[in-house]
């Protein structure tokens, strides 16, 4: 992607936000499309587009329309109430008093947003009680319950957690990659509750039964414990499960990387960071931001490993490392030796004077 196209998706993405919280303020269609009209454009910046001012306003109808159309509401019990399809020959609901099959109708069909996409930004929106309501209605899409259970745990309850998440892996049948979250959301609540031994039962269930994609989370999260114990046999053993299951993966390639890291195996680190990178940019990836991880992996593995896991480290040990680099980096000084001069047994006579003390 271009840095325009980044740009405009995060413009679209923060568009969506403003509009959602617009719509969870009032739930009235009719009020959301007057704010769509008169707010989108300026979001969008469809000012530095080739639209007129009357096409800018049919652009953001449609786009507002497509918007509520897959908004959980909290007050329907947080399902979608779509509008009905204008009637061609009725006003159009730009407000330009035109029929709609000669005004907004006559544009392209806006693409369907995806619902869940409402959901997960959603999500971020509603406050405790709303998340209670939310998942009472039932409507909250399974794999997305893991950005409540994270959450609960920067709240420091992990036992709501874990009661959460638990009865999704109860039936690995109906899971996929999107359930990774999940996974490691749970495993970091087991972790503050100090139940390892749930943990470890817990990743070789999935690594044994689970589908793929989750095998191979299962094994990432297994290689990273080893790591961590300083395991490095078991390390490689998980890793290479993880990269059977998931070669192409990111992940896989940043798990690689790490792990190759940690156990000091700098040169070969820098080189996979570098060929990771490179394959990874060919599919569509250049933008991520673990790329910076393999681009600084490919330069100096130490020193971008500590700085991937910096928000977990204590800062005394974060600082303690900068400085050692510094020291490590400076010009030793230039040490000369000197004839060693042997001082005599005895002084010779007036060599001290005696004091005399009162």
């Amino acid at each position: 992607m271009s840095h325009r196209e980044i740009a405009d998706a995060e413009r679209m993405e923060q568009a969506i936000i403003l509009a959602l919280r617009e719509i969870l303020a009032h739930q009235d269609p009719e009020r959301f499309l007057v704010w769509a009209r008169e707010q989108l454009p300026g979001l969008l910046d469809l000012g530095d587009s080739d639209l007129s001012l009357e096409e800018e306003v049919h652009v953001a109808t449609l786009l507002g329309q497509a918007i509520w159309n897959v908004a959980p509401l909290p007050n329907h019990g947080f399902q979608h109430l779509p509008l009905a399809p204008p009637d061609p020959d009725a006003p159009c609901v730009c407000g330009s008093g035109a029929p709609y099959w000669s005004c907004c109708g006559a544009l392209a069909d806006v693409p369907e947003l995806p619902p869940d996409l409402l959901w997960e930004l959603l999500l971020d929106e509603l406050p405790r009680s709303g998340l209670r309501a939310a998942l009472a209605s039932g409507a909250v899409p399974s794999y997305l319950l893991a950005k409540i259970a994270d959450r609960w745990l920067e709240e420091d309850r992990p036992g709501r957690a874990v009661a959460l998440l638990e009865p999704l892996f109860a039936d690995l049948e109906h899971l996929d990659g999107r359930f990774d979250a999940a996974l490691d959301a749970l495993c970091d609540a087991y972790d503050r509750l100090n139940h390892w031994r749930k943990e470890r039962a817990f990743l070789e269930h999935i690594a044994r039964d689970g589908p793929r994609d989750l095998k191979a989370a299962a094994w990432r999260r297994r290689c990273t414990q080893c790591i961590d114990e300083g395991d490095f046999a078991q390390a490689q053993d998980a890793f290479a499960q993880a990269q059977r299951n998931a070669p192409e993966s990111p992940r896989t390639a940043l798990l690689e990387v790490t792990l190759l890291a940690a156990e000091r195996k700098d040169a070969i680190a820098a080189l996979r960071a570098h060929f990771w990178r490179r394959k990874l940019e060919r599919v569509g990836f250049s933008d991520e931001p673990f790329m910076s991880f393999l681009a600084d992996a490919a330069t100096d593995p130490q020193a971008a490993l500590v700085a991937s896991q910096a928000d977990t480290l204590d800062p005394p040990l974060v600082q303690l490392r900068a400085w050692v680099a510094a020291v490590d980096g400076r010009t030793l000084p230039t040490y000369e030796l000197e004839p060693f001069q042997e001082i005599p047994e005895a002084a010779p006579p007036g060599l001290f004077q005696s004091c005399a003390c009162e």
